[in-house]
């Protein structure tokens, strides 16, 4: 709820403007006129629209007047971009979106940017195709400064880089490779911004910082999930859940008052991001936490589909069967706001916790033999950041690191033999695959390339390697050979990721986008070749195509699959639009 002042009168219904402390009026082209007005009321969203969630930063933004919202949203399985002006009535699909994610708004509100396909692109408000700003294979949050510089954080890895808004070669901000930071703001003449630091250990605490784009300096500003600047204050997700607005001096890069809490009810995307948006003019946008979509994780088979009862489990990624089918293994956020992996017994219907230290970040990925499960860390508490590791199935071990190294990593899948996993890396600002035999240092690197190749697996035979990757401009499957190299098949013909290899038939499954999974049949016979593809099954709407497979086929060979879908919980998207927001924080001051 808003926090009030004793003038101040709070109304709910969607569609309908509040008014609050005055009278609200309406400029030329719909915008708000300055003043202080305090308005508040919900966004009328089309109803089949609901809210897609991500873990890699915030999915709404404001234009710098306050005159248009964007947001990603998802029609059934299909996610694209959508906007709405001040002065409509319904928002509307922005054309040339569809798998978009991360809005920002340019600093003249012209261009609306956003992340697709391995690039930083950008769409004209006035309409027209989207343009390349930037090959980057996965961002953690963007801003554009009024310096028509964007700053984005560096998906995993955790560098922060700056990038002209006409387009061009990413630059690294000095000294920031070896830090976690996310979802940058950046500041009034683009020479700073404000953005979070990720915490480390069992009981993180996160910073806001304020990072010098030209040297890295960062001073800590204070503790919270995430923040951002406009009009005058910093306004952060607390640690209690409250979002807080806190006076700011842009030019002297420091806090000038105390902080004042303005609202609760605010929806938690990821670990524990705060959905939210700000404009330059005192508007302020948020995703209500009484609506939107919750994760489910869903078994479908030939005799339908069934959802598997994780109770308070948030977060879900990475669902794999165990070698027999009767577990299955995931990661999930349920205790101490921590992602561990936990392991769903099918016969017994018990959900028990496996990593009890959290900070995975991704993959639990059983050995053929079903004794252990690898996966990849990124908390210090182990011994080293970004490490990958394997521990006993049966909970009788604790953790151990599989391979010494000074890049992220996480594995992936194991041969058949379990003799060798393939796992990801990323190193000079690519995803490579790499192959490693438990016990070795040096791991053999398949398809080193200025390409991302991503989400290796190994075939049942164990002679190939399906993968996905960007080589083509977009995220496609491909197959390759794993003693020899040659032609590389490419499986996907529109898009793809997320491979996965049939147990026991010919077939190889893939996601082109979001909702569908494809059957790729082939053959083998003097060389790998797709010889056709049908649907599979409908339903897996979370797809990281980098990272993450949220999707597996069980040890039958395709007569069930485990997945991660979203399910409404109301019967649209919630999305409240608050003008001139700065005043709920001059009303609350007022009457102490």
């Amino acid at each position: 709820m808003v926090a009030r002042s004793k003038r101040s009168m709070v109304l709910a219904g969607a569609g309908v403007v509040v008014l609050m402390a005055g009278a609200f009026f309406a400029g030329r082209s719909g915008s708000a006129e300055p003043s202080a007005t305090l308005a508040r009321f919900e966004v009328q969203v089309p109803e089949q629209v609901i809210s897609i969630s991500s873990c890699c930063g915030p999915q709404q933004a404001l234009s710098p007047d306050g005159e248009w919202l964007a947001f990603r949203g998802g029609v059934g399985s299909r996610c694209s971009l959508y906007r709405r002006r001040l002065g409509q009535l319904e928002a509307e699909e922005i054309p040339g979106t569809s798998g978009a994610t991360l809005p920002f708004f340019s600093y003249d509100g012209r261009w609306l940017g956003f992340h697709s396909e391995g690039q930083l692109r950008k769409v004209p408000m006035s309409g027209g195709p989207p343009v390349p700003i930037a090959r980057v294979a996965a961002v953690d949050g963007a801003s554009w400064g009024d310096n028509d510089v964007i700053v984005f954080a560096q998906f995993e890895e955790g560098g922060l880089y700056t990038v002209p808004g006409s387009g061009g070669e990413p630059t690294l901000v000095p000294g920031t490779e070896e830090r976690g930071y996310v979802h940058p703001s950046a500041l009034p003449g683009g020479e700073a911004a404000v953005m979070r630091i990720d915490g480390t250990g069992p009981a993180p605490e996160d910073q806001f910082v304020v990072v010098d784009l030209s040297t890295g300096a960062a001073d800590t500003l204070g503790f919270g999930t995430r923040v951002a600047y406009a009009s005058g204050y910093i306004v952060f997700s607390g640690t209690d859940g409250t979002l807080q607005a806190q006076p700011f001096d842009p030019r002297a890069r420091r806090i000038t008052g105390p902080a004042v809490a303005i609202l609760d009810g605010v929806r938690v995307a990821g670990p524990d991001m705060r959905e939210f948006a700000l404009s330059a003019q005192g508007g302020m946008a948020y995703q209500s936490a009484r609506a939107g979509a919750a994760e489910s994780l869903i078994i479908t088979g030939p005799s339908g589909s069934s959802s598997v009862p994780l109770v308070n489990a948030r977060n879900l990624e990475d669902p794999a069967f165990s070698p027999d089918g009767r577990r299955i293994a995931i990661r999930l956020n349920e205790v101490e706001d921590t992602d561990d992996i936990w392991i769903w017994d099918r016969d017994q219907q018990t959900l028990a916790r496996l990593t009890t230290e959290g900070g995975v970040n991704v993959s639990p990925v059983w050995t053929h033999d079903g004794a252990r499960i690898a996966f990849g860390s990124d908390w210090d508490n182990r011994g080293g950041e970004n490490q990958m590791y394997w521990q006993p199935s049966d909970f009788s071990g604790a953790a151990e690191r599989l391979l010494e190294k000074d890049f992220y990593a996480n594995p992936v899948s194991w041969s058949p033999d379990d003799q060798t996993l393939a796992f990801i890396a990323y190193r000079e600002n690519n995803f490579d695959i790499g192959l490693l035999t438990p016990g070795d240092s040096t791991p053999r690197w398949l398809l080193p390339s200025e390409f991302n190749e991503s989400q290796p697996q190994w075939s049942p035979d164990g002679q190939w390697l399906a993968y996905s990757s960007d080589r083509s401009g977009t995220q496609e499957v491909y197959v390759q050979a794993v003693a020899t190299a040659g032609v590389i098949p490419t499986v996907s013909t529109n898009g793809g990721s997320s491979p996965r290899w049939s147990p026991t038939k010919n077939e190889l499954y893939y996601v082109p986008a979001p909702g569908t999974v494809m059957a790729a049949t082939f053959s083998t016979e003097n060389g790998f070749r797709v010889t056709g593809r049908t649907e599979a099954f409908n339903g897996v709407d979370d797809v990281n195509p980098v990272v993450s497979i949220n999707y597996d086929v069980a040890p039958d060979g395709g007569e069930e699959f485990v997945h991660i879908t979203h399910e409404s919980t109301g019967s649209s998207l919630s999305l409240v639009w608050i003008l001139n927001w700065p005043e709920i924080v001059r009303g609350m001051t007022s009457c102490r």
